[in-house]
């Protein structure tokens, strides 16, 4: 009979309280992957920004006081 588990006494499993960490070695790709979101977030929070800026300043000053 065929089973996707594994059987009781092929399995084992360290109950320590520390992890085991000599290879561990740290993952940067996280780090690069959230400046990049907030470099980009960045942008397009400018971008809107200007856009809204833009609507709302008139193009002339003919019509506006300036005092």
């Amino acid at each position: 009979v065929a089973s996707w588990g594994y059987g009781e006494e092929k399995l084992q499993l360290n109950a320590t309280r520390k992890p085991y960490l000599q290879h561990y070695s740290a993952n940067e790709e996280w780090a690069l992957h959230e400046r990049f979101t907030l470099g980009v977030t960045a942008i397009l929070s400018m971008a809107v920004l200007s856009l809204v800026i833009t609507e709302k300043v008139p193009h002339t000053s003919e019509g506006v006081p300036l005092l």
